[in-house]
């Protein structure tokens, strides 16, 4: 999606651009009678890094939000969103108004970073009594946490809007709803993340998020399906209801490219 490459490293061909009077500069279609291997930020701005890496590869964007090449990374950069990034977060900057992150400020744009000199450590968590230059930051426990990275606006258009859903949703509610964290970072029933060796301390085990982020497993029961069927006229006629009833935002969500397969076979009795 960044350089328009697919998954053998093909890359299509430069976006084609036309301009007329009435209506300016736009892209057209490419050319059918050569090799297209799906769309790239650098194939329409051939010049322009872009903002990607804000969310896609936050640390090595952080001084450079403008000008990180997410081709061109170094070996901490192309680790993507890793442990460090993440707990050097100090604080969220929101709209008051609208609850959401400012237009045009995915990421980086949109965090406040707590960055030690050298030679001192610093790791912002949802504890009070972490260990080795360890902050307690509220934000940690609060869907607002992962808000810049999960609602963008650009050029007055919503794109991803996962954080907007959710905070319009039941799920937001303070008292009956569930934060993000709650569903992606279901507690496993240990007391400690890391090893008190290491300086791990214990806690209660619904205290203790775990980060293994299984999309996979979460779409699995994700929503409600209602089946019926009944014989008309010597022809089965099925009809399928599903009801997006556990989750906190759209399904699918999170990118305006994702889509849901609903697949219905029937089977007699020999399969």
């Amino acid at each position: 999606m960044y350089l328009g490459t697919d998954a053998k490293g093909n890359q299509s061909p430069p976006t084609r651009f036309v301009t007329q009077r009435d209506y300016g500069r736009f892209p057209i279609s490419p050319d059918k009678d050569k090799p297209y291997h799906g769309p790239g930020y650098r194939l329409d701005w051939p010049d322009n890094s872009g903002n990607c890496a804000t969310c896609h590869a936050p640390a090595a964007a952080i001084n450079k939000p403008f000008s990180t090449h997410m081709g061109e990374l170094d070996e901490v950069g192309a680790e993507g969103v890793n442990c460090d990034f993440c707990h050097k977060i100090a604080a969220v900057a929101l709209d008051d108004e609208t609850g959401l992150p400012l237009p045009n400020r995915p990421g980086t744009l949109s965090y406040e970073f707590h960055r030690p000199p050298d030679q001192h450590q610093y790791f912002a968590s949802p504890f009070a009594d972490a260990r080795g230059g360890g902050s307690f930051v509220p934000a940690y426990r609060e869907s607002q946490y992962c808000a810049p990275c999960h609602h963008a606006v650009f050029w007055d258009t919503v794109v991803y809007d996962s954080y907007g859903e959710w905070l319009a949703s039941d799920f937001s509610h303070p008292e009956t709803g569930r934060t993000c964290q709650s569903c992606h970072m279901t507690p496993r029933g240990t007391e400690v993340f890391a090893l008190p060796s290491v300086g791990g301390v214990e806690h209660p085990p619904e205290e203790v998020f775990s980060h293994d982020m299984s999309i996979a497993k979460l779409l699995t029961s994700s929503a409600t399906m209602v089946v019926s069927a009944e014989i008309k006229g010597g022809a089965l006629e099925v009809t399928v209801g599903i009801n997006n009833d556990q989750t906190g935002h759209h399904l699918p969500t999170g990118s305006p490219m994702r889509h849901l397969i609903l697949v219905v076979e029937a089977k007699d009795e020999a399969g």
